[in-house]
């Protein structure tokens, strides 16, 4: 999985920004106890600087970003073997509509709900784990596996995303963050919590991922194994 936490991004694009933590609070609030060389927060003024790539944070204050900022954590109630809630939302990549259940019966698939602020502003424990499905996106698809990328940033910000990193996946725009919270992937300061689960070809849950600082996202070795019967 390429890109690591605390490392400048060299996306296609301009001015992108990996923010964290983005908050009111002083920096050493935010000083993890275990040693340097394992935490993975940032726990010093460097470190955060090295994740700036841009201080263009316009756009960044708007109705979502306050509906998102006080923590919840995720507490999600889906059960294995059973069907996920259906949605529909726009596919930004493709310029199409995608319904959830009109993958039943066809195909498996991979929800990814990651974290972007606004088109420059991307959660860094976040931004290398997109990439790195993007990547391997073939992969999934030689699989016969599909990957649904949900974002909570509009539909503008999200064709900028999509320009700027390339991306060949479905990026699903959810603004109103309907969505994430149907799934109860959590929230803080900010935006919704990253989040991944597979669903068989039946549309069953077979595996689910929730954030924590520990285990951010799982990786694209973890989530491909989840589709091997």
């Amino acid at each position: 999985m390429t890109g690591e936490v605390g490392k400048k991004g060299k996306g296609k694009g301009k001015g992108i920004n990996l923010i964290f933590p983005l908050s009111p609070l002083p920096l050493s609030a935010f000083q993890c106890p275990m040693p340097h060389a394992q935490c993975p927060i940032p726990n010093n003024l460097n470190n955060l600087k090295n994740m700036l790539t841009s201080t263009d944070f316009s756009g960044l204050l708007n109705e979502r970003f306050f509906r998102n900022f006080l923590p919840v954590p995720a507490t999600n109630q889906l059960r294995l073997g059973v069907g996920t809630p259906d949605f529909q939302l726009p596919d930004i990549t493709n310029g199409t509509l995608v319904k959830l259940s009109d993958y039943r019966g066809k195909q498996p698939v991979l929800l990814a709900f990651t974290r972007i602020f606004t088109e420059k502003q991307y959660c860094p424990l976040c931004f290398p784990h997109i990439k790195a499905l993007n990547k391997n996106y073939e992969e999934f698809k030689n699989r016969g596996i599909e990957v649904l990328m949900i974002t909570s940033t509009d539909e503008r910000q999200s064709q900028i995303v999509v320009r700027d990193l390339g991306l060949k996946m479905p990026l699903l725009s959810d603004p109103s963050c309907r969505v994430f919270r149907t799934y109860q992937v959590g929230q803080a300061l900010g935006a919704p919590l990253p989040a991944q689960f597979v669903l068989d070809k039946e549309g069953k849950l077979r595996y689910w991922h929730l954030f924590s600082f520990l285990d951010h996202n799982a990786s694209v070795e973890t989530l491909l194994e989840q589709f091997i019967d």
